[in-house]
């Protein structure tokens, strides 16, 4: 089966500003069902766009907060909005990651998917 795969820069929300370092998370996986049956994967690829100078160094202690929460909304979008013969709505994909980091009160944190892919089996 092929592999989708749409490179993008998706972002919600506003833009930051200032001189800031961008934040590349490990790719979010998340399993696809159909008919409690597993029929294929979601990955992401997400970075976080800080609105603050020095916001990385002071991530680094929540990152695994933040992984999870991404995880959690990959997840539910892979269970409720993917379907793997059609494109993956990465707009609102974008929207339910950009909801789920602002849930943890960070700050001024932008999030960008910049990948997108789906494959079956």
């Amino acid at each position: 089966m092929p592999l989708l795969v749409a490179p993008l820069l998706i972002a919600a929300g506003e833009s930051g500003s200032g001189d800031v370092a961008m934040i590349e998370l490990d790719p979010l996986i998340a399993p696809v069902v159909d008919n409690d049956r597993v029929t294929g994967v979601l990955q992401v690829r997400v970075t976080l766009m800080p609105g603050e100078p020095g916001f990385d160094a002071r991530m680094q202690p929540l990152k695994p907060r933040v992984i999870e929460a991404c995880l959690a909304a990959v997840v539910e979008e892979a269970r409720v909005g993917v379907d793997l013969d059609r494109p993956v709505n990465a707009t609102r994909l974008a929207t339910r990651l950009q909801g789920a980091v602002d849930e943890l009160r960070l700050g001024k944190v932008r999030v960008l998917v910049t990948e997108v892919s789906t494959r079956r089996g």
